[in-house]
């Protein structure tokens, strides 16, 4: 009895359909592991973010409730950036930018993709105060180039061009 190699050649493209059909199969349970990988990273991205955010928010308020003179620069500060001297300037420079770098950490995350949706804009609700004020537009004036993206700075002088 001779080899059939018609035969042999059949089983042999069963076992190639196999082989590719078990190969397809780890594939997609690969890319859903993978998957939910991305998604629990995400989800610890944007906590990460929230808590960076909230931390940056606590120091200055905790600042501002601790210590009487460095809250009274801060008043003040908000009132009229200009007429500070040039030490209290420098104060207020630092707690302004402390807000600012949290509230640009959203926007760029936002931006990005990285936060949930909506994230930036309650962000900046909790900080329009800064451009609503005639010493955070003075601060801006001064200093409000050196920060941030372009798309930063151009959301903020949106904020400054609309009524207080």
């Amino acid at each position: 009895m001779g080899l059939n190699w018609d035969a042999i050649g059949a089983v042999a493209e069963l076992a190639g359909a196999v082989g590719v059909i078990l190969s397809l199969v780890y594939l997609a349970l690969q890319i859903r592991q993978n998957t939910a990988q991305m998604n629990t990273n995400s989800s610890l991205m944007r906590a990460e973010s929230r808590r960076h955010w909230n931390a940056a928010a606590s120091n200055v308020n905790l600042v501002l409730a601790q210590d009487e003179k460095v809250a009274d620069v801060f008043r003040r500060g908000l009132a009229s950036y200009d007429s500070l001297p040039p030490k209290e300037q420098m104060q207020f420079t630092f707690m302004i930018s402390e807000m600012l770098s949290a509230l640009l950490l959203s926007f760029d995350e936002e931006r990005e993709s990285v936060a949930m949706p909506g994230s930036f804009e309650r962000a900046a609700n909790s900080y329009r105060f800064i451009f609503d004020s005639p010493g955070g537009r003075e601060f801006w004036q001064v200093h409000g180039q050196r920060f941030g993206s372009p798309e930063f700075r151009d959301w903020a002088a949106a904020q400054l061009a609309r009524d207080p």
